[in-house]
């Protein structure tokens, strides 16, 4: 999810104006933060083990 997020904020960033490009990527951030697997990365992390992800 969050490489085709990153992929669509690179598409449209030269039609986007800088305002609108930071809105953009702020709501693709808080779209991939609600995720179960962002919870797992969080949490691995911090438990400096690797992370499984689920893909949800």
């Amino acid at each position: 999810m969050a490489q085709a997020r990153i992929k669509e904020l690179m598409r449209t960033s030269l039609e986007n104006a800088y305002a609108e490009q930071l809105d953009a990527e702020a709501q693709a951030f808080g779209d991939c933060a609600v995720t179960d697997d962002f919870g797992e990365a969080v949490d691995a992390f911090f438990a400096r083990r690797k992370p499984v992800f689920k893909g949800v």
